[in-house]
């Protein structure tokens, strides 16, 4: 009965090791030292090479975390912007969000992208999108301000 009570709990830590959207909760201390600023408001990249445990790829307390995917691409976005290209710009938050859908960064700057480009309906619909995200997740403390930035983009393209 041991040896099978061991067996399951192995299967069952071998599982969850595999599995993507299992959470590990690490010591607050350690995530602020190994934390890198990401030039995009909000966003903060988090190095799981020096933590002895995995990482959530999004939800941490301080900001949104973002796969390493996710942070190349809206690199690219503000290049993109900077350089006057939108259309490319736009096309790299589109693949932003098919990577991780449940991410609300990358929503919130395509409907500031769409607003920027006169597309006021698209803006407030992605605007909308993101706060229902957000109210999914249960109003974290960590998306209040990408909860204000989008009640802005909401209302400026509703004309309020």
């Amino acid at each position: 009965m041991k040896r099978l009570m061991i067996a399951v709990f192995m299967l069952f830590v071998s599982g969850c090791a595999q599995n993507p959207q299992h959470v590990t909760f690490v010591h607050q201390n350690t995530l602020h030292k190994i934390e890198k600023e990401n030039p995009l408001s909000g966003v903060t990249e988090k190095s799981p090479e020096k933590l002895s445990r995995p990482m959530a790829s999004y939800g941490a307390q301080d900001g949104e975390v973002l796969k390493p995917a996710q942070l190349a691409l809206l690199a690219g976005v503000k290049k993109h912007r900077q350089a006057g290209n939108l259309s490319l710009a736009a096309s790299a938050l589109e693949r932003a969000i098919r990577i991780n859908p449940q991410a609300v960064t990358p929503y919130r700057l395509l409907a500031d992208l769409s607003l920027e480009q006169g597309e006021l309906e698209v803006a407030a619909e992605l605007a909308r999108k993101a706060l229902s995200l957000i109210s999914k997740q249960g109003n974290p403390h960590y998306l209040m301000n990408e909860k204000i930035k989008l009640m802005e983009v909401l209302a400026a393209a509703q004309g309020v």
